[in-house]
């Protein structure tokens, strides 16, 4: 049994987000609890430079679920070039093998910087490698690879935006808060205080700096970019508090 069973779990992601990851929490005997922080909204202007740039790719590096959602309903394979798929995680890769066909490589790290690294390894200066992005997407990718003498045509494909702070409301009563980005971490803290003695789970690195940023202390940080990942995290945090939050 888990040592999450009983506990309560607050979920800040998008509401099908949240509800793909309640799922797995109820599984592992915790109650999990929908607080949506954001919108995810497909860009149907960007179909058109999409399909122009999927033509002369040699890659396609995707970098999270929402890209191979957006990729997958406005230009869905086959595509003339055919372009080898290069996911940033598990997860990523599980929804584009899905979604798009089969995966070339899925970056061991769950980071930008790993998969940058990875196709830095496995691509040739000079090909050219298509990045459908969020539009407000961080550029780290991007440079790494651009760095490396590889062609990158960056399409702006989906906006993940805040839910309407006002008002702001009470924290819920939990045990836990799962955060699984920075803009999770920035909705979050425009609607609601952390609640009280609540411990804070962090997806990665960036959205530990968040938290921080945002003056929060970070109780754990998954290892892995999923939710098998921030349930370890959670049982850690756990076991290093002599006197975890009650579940009462």
């Amino acid at each position: 049994m888990s040592s999450l069973a009983g506990k309560r779990v607050l979920l800040t992601r998008a509401a099908e987000d949240n509800a793909a990851w309640a799922r797995g929490l109820a599984a592992a005997g915790a109650h999990p609890l929908d607080f949506p922080c954001l919108l995810f909204e497909v860009d149907r202007d960007s179909a058109e430079p999409l399909a122009r740039a999927l033509a002369g790719a040699d890659w396609v590096a995707l970098t999270s679920r929402r890209a191979v959602r957006a990729l997958a309903e406005l230009a869905p394979p086959p595509w003339p070039a055919d372009p080898r798929l290069a996911c940033v995680g598990t997860l990523t890769g599980a929804a584009a093998e899905e979604l798009l066909g089969p995966v070339e490589l899925v970056a061991p790290g769950g980071t930008a910087r790993s998969l940058a690294e990875t196709l830095i390894e496995r691509s040739r200066p000079g090909e050219s490698i298509v990045l459908p992005t969020a539009v407000e997407a961080r550029p780290d990718l991007e440079e790494l690879l651009n760095a490396a003498q590889r062609r990158i045509d960056r399409v702006a494909i989906y906006s993940t935006r805040a839910v309407d702070p006002s008002p702001r409301v009470p924290p819920p009563q939990a045990d836990l808060v799962f955060f699984a980005s920075p803009s999770a971490v920035a909705a979050y803290a425009a609607r609601a205080d952390l609640p009280a003695g609540a411990l804070t789970i962090s997806l990665g690195p960036t959205t530990s700096e968040a938290l921080r940023a945002a003056g929060w202390r970070v109780a754990a940080e998954a290892s892995t970019r999923d939710l098998e990942g921030m349930i370890r995290a959670a049982e850690q945090a756990f076991a290093s508090t002599s006197s975890p939050p009650s579940t009462s």
